[in-house]
């Protein structure tokens, strides 16, 4: 998972979407090799703060 505003890489095990992704893979007769997958966002950190910046812009 990568944040979009502070750019904060966060990895996590992922074992089911892997086995899901073999099984998937076999089942079309491909050979899978290896995989990447990267998703995009906002970390706990800037979405608190994006979340704080909004109360507090709409407060003023």
């Amino acid at each position: 998972m990568i944040c979009d505003e502070c750019h904060n890489v966060m990895e996590f095990d992922y074992q089911d979407i892997h086995a899901a992704l073999i099984a998937k893979a076999a089942k079309q007769g491909f050979e899978l090799r290896a995989e990447t997958i990267e998703l995009t966002g906002l970390c706990a950190d800037c979405k608190a703060k994006a979340t704080d910046a909004a109360a507090v812009g709409t407060s003023a």
